[in-house]
């Protein structure tokens, strides 16, 4: 059975997916998830990068590394959940429909669009593109164009939809965002390969 995000997307809006309106948090497939501003979480992630001028990659990799732990833990429990179980994993038999899956959950979640990606199982790769990253109106809004990527959570989630696919643990692969809507492009796109440990051994 093919995975058909229009049923995944409509099962998961249709059990409520909304914050409780004192606290913003709300709960689903075996996970918490909260509501919070755009403009103020980007805001804050610059602000972290701008608190380390002479590392500000060091502080942009943190910024993935941190996303990429979340997407492991967020979307690795909720492929743990009953609600995961009835609804989704019944459409999953190859890592092909996982990724797919994968992409009809975060395509719910508010935080852009996977429009496409391609998937190499033999030699690990993976390309997600995503339009509409909730980073760009805020960034270029207020910022203007950006001389390099700047879609920290999206790289790290990338990254993470791996880990998961492949059934290994966080940070087995890593990634790259090579084009950016905040530079210019017309869509943010995310290069994912597996890491090799020291001198290249696994």
């Amino acid at each position: 059975m093919a995975v058909d995000e229009k049923v995944i997307q409509n099962g998961i809006l249709g059990m409520g997916l909304r914050g409780d309106p004192k606290t913003g948090i709300l709960r689903g497939f075996g996970v918490i998830l909260a509501i919070n501003s755009v403009d103020y979480l980007v805001e804050r992630e610059l602000d972290f990068i701008r608190a380390f001028p002479e590392a500000e990659r060091m502080a942009e990799n943190a910024l993935v590394d941190a996303a990429q732990w979340c997407a492991n833990a967020t979307f690795g429990g909720m492929m743990k959940s009953p609600e995961w179980a009835g609804l989704i994993a019944p459409m999953v038999s190859s890592k092909r429909d996982t990724i797919e899956a994968l992409h009809a959950v975060q395509n719910t979640l508010g935080w852009g669009r996977v429009i496409g990606y391609e998937l190499d199982e033999k030699n690990t790769t993976y390309t997600m593109r995503v339009q509409h990253s909730y980073y760009i109106e805020p960034y270029l809004g207020r910022h203007g164009r950006s001389e390099r990527p700047r879609c920290y959570m999206w790289l790290g989630v990338a990254a993470g939809n791996m880990d998961l696919v492949f059934g290994t643990k966080v940070h087995s692969f890593e990634g790259q965002e090579v084009k950016c809507e905040t530079m210019g492009d017309n869509v943010c796109e995310f290069r994912v390969k597996q890491k090799r440990s020291l001198f290249d051994l696994m």
